[in-house]
This record gives C-alpha cells, structure tokens and sequence, in this order.
C-alpha cells in the first residue's frame, strides 16, 4: 500500500516538474522571439513552420 503512494507522490512530481520546464520553454521562447522582433501575435512566416507539439495555453 505505501509503494503505491510513494508511486503517486513520484507521479506529481514528475508532472510538476515538466510544468516548469514548459514555463521555462515558453520563457524563452518569449524572450527570443523579443530578441529577433517577431511579433508573436503575428501568424508564423512560411520559412519558420510551428514545431509539432508545441500547444500554447492561454492567450
């Protein structure tokens, strides 16, 4: 019984910690397109397709 909260309490971890990978990616996603002066409202240009499996949360 106590390894399957143990296993639980990993699992939350885990997911928490890919949370903040994911600020920090989008962080930086932020602060580069800043840097280079794309505008990220703007729909991406032809020769920079979105990459796969980047969803955006929020606005």
């Amino acid at each position: 019984m106590e390894r399957q909260e143990q296993m639980q309490r990993d699992k939350m971890e885990r997911q928490e910690e890919t949370r903040e990978m994911h600020d920090r990616l989008a962080r930086m996603e932020g602060l580069l397109m800043h840097h280079l002066g794309i505008r990220p409202h703007l729909p991406p240009t032809p020769q920079t397709p979105p990459s796969p499996g980047t969803e955006r949360s929020g606005p």
